[in-house]
């Protein structure tokens, strides 16, 4: 991507009084020496708040890695040497080195992020953090808006979902605290009638730092407020580098310049820092910006529970000149990632799968393990006993298992689902999985004429509740992990892949079908590594669009060549991925999902070999007699005969649930901290529990929704001095099924504290 220049920006007038009443904080003034707090101890390191020296006006920060990202410019190996136009797209190189490959066909190495430590409690619960460099380069809205706020701006939807999954493992993000942030206009400035009104608290993981922080003395930084220029003056506390990473980027920085989230005085514009050179430092003033300006670094913040995570270590000090004081504990740049220990001890005759093997000179030697994980609907046969009339989609069994039967469409019996190993880490506890054929078959949204994203889409509805209970029991859906799923826009048409979304189990996107290190080509037009065949059952599905006998079409989440039109893999037999698509309600497709599973219990679980382009092959006993166990033993070799299933409901039949009655809301209450509770008049007779729905509209139009078990519940996050429509259904869950009841009635509420 090229590095597009620098958008100008005109100062901020910055009227108001000073933030801090506390002497300006500038080289040759008299400061008073911030107090050393003690945070938390790794080996015999103890982490500080920031150092102010009194006599000289200088500041220095302890340091800390934690989370990688992609940082500095990575020369790869000669066999692995990448091509021009290979935008985007992850490679592992030959010793290991994890890199991301641009447009231009520079590489970009993934490493860990060095953060400074701007407060720091005693017990290590709340570490506060900002990126020692910037990050990234991009916007703060994608379009010019007189009304985005940091609430409602791209730039945070993209740090607490892309960034978050980029940058942290699933143990490092379960210790980020999640944090109100307040969103306060900017306190320099007066007068504006336009900036009159706070913004609303949002509640965040990864954020910006606002203008108030950025000028807070017990941070570090400067609170030189100048009255005669009306705005904050330069200074080295501020500035911050950029790696080589963010400098790449389309909206790429050099200068250190970053964004803040505190809006400026005019409509449209957002406040920012912005470097100029006395001599070789940076003076690192603040200055406005349009939202949609590019040129400007992010440097995120975060508050971290260092007690939840030993992923972090520490990385010596830095001081506002950016002289780096080398950790006397520890070494001074980790490596590479903590790698994580093998915990996984094997069940006789069981295989460790292991990421995919990929040969660049011949896709179609490429391989993927397999595993079988839950159990589906798949091969047809003729039972011994045929099913009376009344027993049309009911669940049967004979000597050999389960089976499904379907008058018209023939008897499936209920199997193990084979996966493909898409990637795997060493300890098991993240394995990335995609079925290994087409296992089901549906529209992607019923509505006709609706422009409709992965967000809304009907197929992730069903993907999460019908299809994930009868697939798998309690005790497997609970090893799936929970992944923030981020669509990126269409890379040939631009449609918007929409708002990141948390799910278990899920489509694949464009990116993904094209990631080689996943074992498919990243030519969109190769077909070979993302051919795929539907087992019996989905064959059989009424409306299967371009079937033939060896592969099948499927949904992808992204979006096609024009809204409401998702993007396909595959079309008369080449696997490729279309840019021109149907209509989302027009045609049903085939379902292929993927999702994040914990392979750390073994018995959940077995290998079931591995597979190629052409078709199944037993895997060589050289190549899996390595287990990472700490003391691995030889493997037998392993059966290709799927598990039998003894985890699933026993009954021959599937029985009907009854929907449950309407539940009545007796009372809604404010409650401090801009909460509502909602009580309910009685219990519903057979209710399993209910769901509560709240919505800023009659209409209930854009409404949330909560589950909760009991007679009342309590619904956080409201906006203040906003009225709030609630109504709640209850449901009945039985034998892996959930049945909802119909609304109650809705009661409307004012909130006031």
């Amino acid at each position: 991507m090229k590095l597009k220049q620098r958008s100008r920006k005109r100062t901020a007038w910055l009227l108001a009084v000073v933030l801090c009443l506390s002497p300006a904080f500038l080289p040759g003034s008299a400061v008073a020496a911030q107090t050393e707090g003690t945070d938390s101890v790794q080996g015999s390191v103890v982490l500080k708040n920031p150092v102010i020296d009194a006599e000289k006006g200088k500041a220095s920060w302890d340091c800390i890695y934690f989370g990688n990202y992609w940082q500095s410019e990575y020369i790869t190996s000669q066999e692995n040497r990448p091509v021009q136009g290979e935008a985007d797209i992850v490679h592992t190189d030959t010793d290991g080195t994890k890199y991301i490959v641009r447009e231009d066909a520079k590489c970009y190495k993934y490493e860990p992020v060095k953060w400074r430590v701007l407060s720091v409690n005693e017990d290590g619960t709340d570490t506060f953090l900002v990126a020692d460099q910037c990050l990234e380069a991009r916007p703060y809205h994608t379009e010019l808006s007189e009304t985005v706020t940091w609430e409602t701006c791209a730039l945070r939807e993209w740090l607490n979902g892309s960034f978050m999954a980029t940058a942290f493992s699933e143990e490092e993000r379960a210790a980020i605290v999640q944090t109100e942030v307040q969103n306060k206009r900017n306190p320099f400035v007066q007068g504006d009638a336009e900036m009159a009104e706070d913004g609303n608290p949002t509640q965040d993981y990864v954020y910006l730092l606002s203008v108030e922080e950025a000028a807070t003395r017990s941070y570090g930084f400067a609170d030189n407020y100048s009255a005669s220029g009306s705005q904050l003056s330069e200074t080295e506390t501020r500035a911050a580098g950029s790696t080589d990473f963010a400098g790449s980027c389309e909206e790429g920085t050099i200068s250190g310049g970053y964004l803040l989230r505190t809006l400026g005085s005019a409509k449209g514009e957002v406040l920012s820092t912005h470097n100029t050179m006395e001599g070789m430092i940076p003076m690192t003033g603040v200055h406005t910006t349009k939202v949609n300006d590019t040129g400007h670094g992010i440097r995120p913040v975060l508050h971290l529970d260092l007690t939840k995570t030993g992923t972090w270590s520490y990385a010596g000090k830095v001081k506002q000149d950016k002289t780096v004081t080398a950790p006397d504990a520890v070494p001074s740049v980790p490596t590479a990632s903590p790698a994580p220990q093998p915990n996984v001890t094997m069940a006789p005759g069981q295989v460790y799968p292991k990421n995919p093997v990929v040969h660049s000179d011949d896709l179609k030697r490429n391989t993927w393990d397999c595993i079988y994980f839950g159990a589906y609907y798949n091969t047809k046969f003729t039972p011994s006993v045929l099913s009376a009339a009344g027993e049309h989609d009911t669940l049967q069994e004979d000597e050999d298992g389960k089976y499904l039967v379907r008058h018209e469409e023939g008897y499936f019996r209920y199997e193990p689902i084979k996966w493909r190993v898409l990637s795997i880490n060493e300890d098991g506890t993240d394995a990335f999985l995609m079925a290994d054929q087409v296992v089901d078959v549906t529209q992607y949204f019923k509505q006709k004429d609706v422009e409709v994203t992965w967000e809304k889409s009907d197929v992730r509805t069903w993907l999460g509740t019908d299809f994930m209970n009868t697939v798998f029991t309690e005790e497997e859906q609970g090893k799936i992990l929970d992944t923030i799923v981020h669509t990126e826009d269409n890379k040939w048409s631009g449609e918007p892949g929409g708002n990141d979304t948390t799910d278990k189990i899920y489509l694949p996107s464009i990116e993904e079908m094209v990631n080689t290190s996943y074992g498919f080509g990243s030519d969109e037009n190769e077909g070979d590594t993302r051919k795929t065949a539907s087992t019996d059952y989905a064959k059989a599905e009424e409306g299967l669009a371009w079937v033939s006998s060896d592969t099948d079409v499927y949904w992808l989440r992204s979006q096609g060549s024009k809204k409401g039109c998702p993007a396909i893999v595959g079309q008369f037999g080449n696997g490729v991925i279309l840019k021109e698509t149907s209509n989302a309600s027009t045609g049903r497709l085939g379902v292929r999902p993927v999702m994040h599973v914990n392979l750390s219990d073994t018995s959940l679980w077995s290998y079931a070999g591995q597979v190629t382009p052409k078709g199944v092959v037993l895997p060589d006993k050289e190549d899996i007699s390595a287990s990472p166990s700490p003391e691995p033993t030889k493997d037998p070799e392993p059966t290709m005969q799927p598990p039998a299933n003894t985890q699933k409901p026993q009954a021959t039949v599937k029985p009907k649930v009854k929907k449950p009655g309407k539940p009545a809301i007796k009372k809604l209450r404010n409650k401090k901290g801009k909460k509502v509770t909602v009580t309910l008049s009685k219990k519903v007779s057979g209710a399993t529990g209910y769901q509560v729905a709240y919505a800023v509209k009659a209409s209930m139009k854009g409404q949330k929704k909560k589950s909760f078990k009991g007679t009342s519940v309590t619904v956080k996050g409201l906006k203040k001095k906003k009225t709030y429509y609630f109504r709640v259904r209850a449901y009945t869950k039985k034998n892996g099924k959930t049945v909802y009841g119909n609304w109650g009635g809705k009661k409307k509420i004012k909130v006031k504290k």
